[in-house]
């Protein structure tokens, strides 16, 4: 099994947790929130620069 991140769901900011999928390259998060999804370190990337509303 894969280890687990903690970290702030890109999409609610919710307490969350990852593990990364496809080499590296995607991340598949369990957020409360948000459920089960999976992003693309670039898409994250681009959230976190994205301005807050």
């Amino acid at each position: 099994m894969k280890p687990t991140i903690s970290e702030k769901c890109p999409l609610c900011g919710t307490d969350a947790v990852f593990y990364y999928v496809d080499y590296e390259e995607r991340k598949y998060f369990k957020c409360p929130s948000c459920t089960k999804f999976q992003i693309t370190r670039r898409a994250d990337s681009k959230l976190a620069e994205a301005p807050q509303q």
